[in-house]
């Protein structure tokens, strides 16, 4: 039986650090600036835009424009004036306004270079450019500047992770876990660090930990469902999915999570069922087709497998293991010159691909 694994562990965005849209009491809030000459005599609309810019209340589009109405301000105080060019600097960068978000963030540095917010924003500028070396370098400056800013460890973690680096990537997790222990997103990333490294028993812990502090987390759920899985310890793992189940019966995620699942504890007529309701929420679903049809094979229903291979392959018409998978099916059937096309597709589209050359012997062809 040919089965696709279709369990990445969820990602966790490093944007998800930009203050905008922080967890509330992540960052520690930015100083009072201090008092301008004729500050007393300040009035109206213009008090609110500060007070707004400074902490970021309201939408993207009145943040930029009270954040623009303070760098307009002839009196702003540099501290000010250094928050509301980062501030209208993080909010660009949500709305993926990159390059202006950039001009802001280096003003904000230019203005004030020991004010560590815009360095952990321009990191995230640097990351999502696809350059983690320039992003650490970021992050490392906001850090020696402010030691406790949790961000910065936070987001420097996903950095360490996208240039491989896993323990560097745990150790600033930890970091920001022994600032914030109550922010159940951190324990979640720790945990997918761990997971990448094929260490579920801590793995699992960490996303113990993530559970206790958010119970309703779907993706807490998926991903320590994966971990059991992959720890072989399928009813903990069917139990995980059945919850994300509860929580949320309109992802598909969980019933395919499940459905693999039984498929490996060959609980096939079970797998079917699950596959049969991520299908009816997401009918796109390549792998999907693919593993139901593993599992209707199982069961002797080759007919309604050889159609779910197919789907599969008018989905995903690149990917070798579905040729593989209906190959196997031919040859298991008796139809060799059918099963041997398929091989021969899956070998043209990667050449030695293991699944295909050990069919190929099987039928003893070359």
């Amino acid at each position: 039986m040919t089965m696709r694994c279709s369990l990445p562990v969820a990602a966790i965005l490093a944007v998800a650090g930009a203050l905008a849209t922080a967890h509330p009491g992540w960052a520690k809030l930015d100083p009072e600036p201090a008092a301008a000459p004729g500050r007393a005599a300040l009035h109206g609309a213009l008090d609110q835009d500060r007070q707004r810019c400074r902490f970021m209340n309201g939408s993207h589009q009145a943040l930029i424009a009270s954040c623009s109405a303070v760098i307009a301000w002839p009196d702003a105080p540099p501290r000010e004036l250094a928050v509301a060019y980062a501030h209208r600097g993080d909010i660009r960068q949500l709305d993926n306004d990159l390059t202006q978000a950039r001009a802001d963030l280096d003003e904000a540095i230019r203005i004030d270079p020991d004010f560590a917010t815009p360095y952990v924003t321009r990191g995230i500028l640097w990351a999502r450019g696809g350059n983690p070396d320039r992003a650490i370098v970021d992050y490392n400056r906001a850090i020696a500047l402010e030691p406790s800013m949790m961000l910065a460890y936070y987001n420097r973690g996903h950095a360490w992770r996208r240039k491989g680096d896993g323990d560097a990537a745990i150790a600033d997790f930890t970091r920001a876990i022994a600032l914030r222990p109550d922010v159940a997103l951190l324990h979640g990333v720790r945990a997918n660090a761990y997971y990448a490294r094929h260490d579920f028993a801590r793995a699992i812990a960490d996303y113990d930990e993530e559970i206790r502090l958010d119970p309703k987390s779907v993706d807490a759920y998926f991903n320590r469902g994966g971990a059991y899985r992959d720890s072989k310890n399928y009813p903990r793992a069917i139990a995980d999915f059945a919850r994300m189940i509860e929580l949320a019966p309109q992802d598909a995620r969980a019933w395919r999570g499940r459905g693999f699942v039984r498929m490996l504890a060959q609980d096939f007529r079970g797998s079917v069922g699950d596959y049969d309701q991520s299908l009816r929420l997401d009918p796109g679903h390549a792998t999907a087709y693919f593993n139901r049809g593993s599992a209707l094979a199982m069961l002797g229903r080759k007919q309604e497998a050889l159609a779910d291979y197919d789907r599969a392959i008018r989905l995903e018409p690149a990917y070798p293991l579905n040729y593989v998978g209906r190959g196997d099916l031919l040859r298991e059937t008796g139809d060799r010159k059918g099963a041997l096309a398929m091989y021969r597709k899956a070998l043209a589209l990667a050449a030695d691909f293991p699944p295909a050359l050990d069919g190929m012997k099987k039928l003893g062809a070359k």
